[in-house]
């Protein structure tokens, strides 16, 4: 497969949470078929969801890539299984969550898999890493750069630069 562009999201509101980000990163970048190109600044942000947890850290990275993206999304499941991902309750609390947001220009609607990401253009965690690194890139479905996705976003949570100055 030739080389692909890949956007992702990652997160954590357990432990360590700006450790748990950066080990993500370093293993996604030590994949033999991954190579981290770019990172987002990161977020604290206010978790979204019916359940009470602390902040998040939040971020956005783009990756290239030979893999295809459900081997992609196999990987990432091992990075977060390696850094002994807690939370296994929607929208819940977690050590370290990785989500495939775009790859690519491609449309993928598989049960395991749904790409681009469904809910980018709602989540202001999500949009505004991802317009920080990405912000011309088309969402092939909406048809909208992202940093147009993130001025319309209509999430009202709270994100703020990590580290707080």
């Amino acid at each position: 497969m030739s080389e692909s562009i890949a956007y992702i999201s990652f997160g954590s509101n357990l432990g360590k949470r700006l450790e748990n980000c950066c080990k993500g990163m370093d293993l996604l970048d030590k994949l033999e078929n991954v190579s981290v190109q770019e990172v987002s600044t990161f977020l604290e942000t206010e978790p979204v969801g019916p359940v009470e947890q602390p902040w998040f850290i939040n971020g956005a990275a783009e990756l290239r890539t030979n893999l295809e993206p459900r081997e992609l999304v196999r990987e990432m499941k091992k990075i977060e299984k390696c850094l002994h991902r807690a939370g296994y309750v929607r929208w819940g609390p977690r050590t370290l969550d990785l989500d495939l947001l775009l790859f690519d220009q491609e449309i993928i609607e598989h049960d395991d898999l749904i790409v681009p990401h469904p809910q980018i253009a709602l989540r202001r965690f999500v949009l505004e890493p991802l317009a920080e690194i990405a912000p011309d890139v088309l969402h092939p479905v909406l048809g909208r750069t992202i940093s147009a996705l993130f001025e319309s976003c209509e999430d009202n949570h709270i994100t703020k630069p990590w580290p707080r100055l």
